[in-house]
């Protein structure tokens, strides 16, 4: 058996050679690792371009469809690793991130660990993007923060694409759910995992170099987009947005979209002075936010973040309400995921029972 087992969806061809360049560099200390990669069905991986190496395996499976998901389950069943780890094509990882990982799941297989996804690039538009998805009043991304130690996180902060676990705590859930839309599988496996009692723990030197999109056009575009299928999977999967407190809070803050624009069109009166107030405290919130990012980078660009974030809002609120929306009108979609969502919490359900 092998020690680990590196799974890696491939859909962007040109950036998985940068990925297991950095892979091969790494520090194994005698390990046995096999790299799984997936391709989806539009790429194909030119194999004379990959980098050599000795000391890992390397396997290239081709998937028939073009979902994470299910890429990410066929490379498990070609797997002989004692631990998982799944990574992103887009990801490069510092050269002792593997040892790291084994010593960590060594000590804690009963854990799903992650780290930090920080894109060190030094270009501003990133910086900013990176930024805003770090501050509680917008994203909450606990990911994009590199604490100086180990801390628990819970099942919303766990990135699929720079995580790694005990196959059979994998195998036990039942993989990832390869039948719903991929914008919802990853959250919907760790909240069984969660379910089951697994803990997860993110680690500063399991932190890597992750692509994030710029700000302000890719990176609102996407932002639109994501949650916009958040609104419409959280019309079929409620239990998976309301258990974290970061969530809750960041579903508060699009309620300030309409009290902002109350403000503006509204007529003086009592629910008038208290929307005022409401929003008042928001800009103070993004403000003070925005000053201590300006204190910890030290670096008078970031006066910019008040806007930034605002936007950032108003992008997840539209999209939202768009997603809400779409989900009332798939009348169709009830019934297959209310069977598929039989199946997959029957785990946890008959446990309790």
């Amino acid at each position: 058996m092998k020690d680990l087992s590196i799974i890696i969806p491939c859909s962007r061809g040109e950036l998985i050679y940068n990925c297991l360049e950095s892979l091969i560099k790494n520090n194994l200390g005698g390990l046995l690792v096999e790299i799984i990669i997936v391709e989806n069905p539009q790429i194909t991986i030119d194999k004379n371009s990959l980098p050599d190496s000795e000391k890992i395996i390397l396997k290239i499976i081709r998937s028939p469809a073009n979902h994470p998901s299910k890429m990410r389950n066929l490379g498990a069943k070609r797997a002989e690793g004692k631990y998982f780890v799944f990574l992103d094509d887009d990801t490069y990882i510092p050269k002792n991130w593997l040892k790291s990982a084994y010593e960590i799941l060594e000590k804690k297989p009963e854990n799903i660990i992650c780290g930090p996804n920080v894109d060190e690039n030094k270009n501003f538009s990133n910086n900013i993007a990176n930024a805003i998805q770090s501050l509680y009043i917008s994203d909450g991304l606990k990911t994009h923060i590199t604490k100086n130690k180990a801390i628990e996180v819970n099942f919303h902060n766990i990135p699929l694409n720079n995580c790694a676990m005990k196959r059979e705590i994998f195998n036990k859930i039942g993989g990832f759910n390869d039948q719903v839309d991929y914008y919802l599988d990853d959250v919907e496996f760790f909240y069984i995992a969660h379910k089951l009692g697994y803990k997860f723990s993110q680690y500063p030197e399991l932190a890597i170099q992750h692509y994030c999109r710029k700000f302000p056009f890719d990176f609102l575009k996407y932002k639109f987009y994501a949650r916009k299928k958040i609104g419409h999977n959280a019309f079929f999967f409620p239990e998976l947005y309301h258990e974290s407190f970061s969530i809750r809070l960041i579903f508060l803050t699009y309620l300030l979209i309409p009290a902002l624009i109350y403000l503006f069109f509204g007529k003086p009166g009592y629910f008038f002075f208290l929307t005022m107030f409401i929003s008042l405290l928001y800009v103070l919130i993004i403000t003070f936010s925005s000053l201590m990012v300006i204190i910890v980078h030290r670096d008078l660009k970031y006066l910019i973040l008040p806007i930034g974030i605002f936007l950032t809002h108003l992008a997840n609120y539209v999209g939202f309400t768009v997603g809400i929306i779409s989900g009332l009108m798939s009348f169709g979609e009830r019934k297959k995921i209310k069977e598929i969502k039989k199946i997959r919490y029957a785990i946890f359900f008959n446990k309790n029972n």
